[in-house]
């Protein structure tokens, strides 16, 4: 017989499977992206230039419709194109590798390792930084909307301090 919390809570199989929205545009072009990441590693010319000029219509439309950058949203996909921008630089290669990994993980299991750590920036968290603040977010399960807000409402008792 299961229990309250074990029904309560969605198997990770259709937490996975929830994750995978064919519905969502947004899904479509981070799936792109994680592709065309994949591609560039591979050699193919001019995949990572599609690959940031999707991520730049995406942080733009973030930022158009948020219509502020400090919505944690924008702030995700900015820093998203950034990093991207940034590994166009040939000694921060690696950050290809790192993009693409991120990015077929949001896409294939809804986990968002960037905007686990931009969680625990000060702009984006009242609590001090400890390692048990660390662990809850890193190991909170997915969410199906912003981690921060979610963080919000459902803080452990030891972690002290207004929410996120």
């Amino acid at each position: 017989m299961k229990t309250d919390t074990q029904m309560a809570r969605p198997s990770h199989r259709r937490r996975v499977l929830a994750a995978i929205q064919l519905q969502d545009p947004v899904w479509w072009c981070l799936a792109a992206i994680a592709a065309l990441l994949a591609a560039d590693l591979a050699g193919l010319q001019g995949a990572h230039e599609t690959a940031i000029a999707i991520a730049a219509c995406l942080a733009l439309t973030a930022l158009l419709d948020d219509r502020t950058p400090k919505r944690f949203r924008s702030q995700v996909r900015i820093v998203y194109l950034c990093v991207m921008a940034l590994s166009f630089i040939p000694a921060m290669g690696l950050l290809v590798w790192i993009q693409m990994i991120g990015t077929f993980v949001l896409v294939l299991t809804g986990y968002c390792p960037l905007a686990r750590v931009m969680a625990l920036l000060p702009g984006n968290r009242s609590a001090g930084l400890s390692w048990d603040l660390m662990r809850h977010v890193m190991l909170y399960p997915v969410t199906t909307g912003s981690i921060a807000e979610e963080l919000g409402s459902h803080r452990p008792t030891s972690l002290q301090g207004p929410a996120f």
